[in-house]
């Protein structure tokens, strides 16, 4: 763990502020952008609060400690390994994933509240314009954003249940509705 200062204010946090700017120094986005070009302060407040978003996210496993999500007990890596992670540090993808995230945050706080990230189009139309949504369940997907999803989303309770279907050609004739229940409750 590691501690970051807001106004005298020591906050346990996954990342330290050096950390942080030395792995956002090479980010390509306008997260990274918008994170060298903020005050140490904003970025602090950016580092506390990917920290505890993270924290409040439902993961597999079991805390070590009771303050904060990681370490963890009973997790392995998410590359097919079987390997265990171990519990008695936090692991190097949660670190990125808090320096990936506070950027995020930094350049738009509001992706905090997002209940989803998933796109809830279900068919788009030219003739006419027509855009149909469908509802999504929030508590079938993730609401982080995808690069925290590619880091630490074997993790996550339920995202191995995520699945998605693709359709192949132009015959309108889908082989997933039925299976897969598509046009239920629409």
């Amino acid at each position: 763990m590691a501690t970051v200062v807001i106004d005298s204010n020591n906050y346990d946090v996954y990342i330290s502020l050096a950390e942080a700017n030395t792995y956002l120094a090479a980010q390509i986005s306008s997260a990274g952008d918008a994170w060298r070009a903020a005050a140490d302060t904003v970025k602090s407040r950016g580092i506390v609060s990917a920290t505890r978003l993270l924290d409040r996210q439902s993961w597999l496993g079991t805390p070590v400690g009771s303050t904060h999500a990681f370490p963890r007990e009973g997790l392995t890596y998410c590359n097919g390994s079987g390997d265990e992670v171990p519990s008695d540090a936090v692991p190097q993808e949660v670190v990125d994933a808090t320096a990936e995230l506070a950027a995020m945050l930094v350049e738009d706080p509001s992706i905090q509240g997002n209940p989803t990230t998933q796109n809830s189009v279900q068919s788009l139309k030219a003739g006419s314009a027509s855009i149909t949504y469908f509802r999504i369940d929030p508590l079938l997907f993730a609401r982080l954003p995808t690069a925290i999803q590619e880091l630490l989303g074997c993790w996550l309770q339920g995202f191995d249940a995520i699945t998605a279907g693709t359709a192949f050609g132009t015959d309108r004739e889908s082989q997933f509705e039925d299976e897969f229940l598509f046009n239920e409750g629409i």
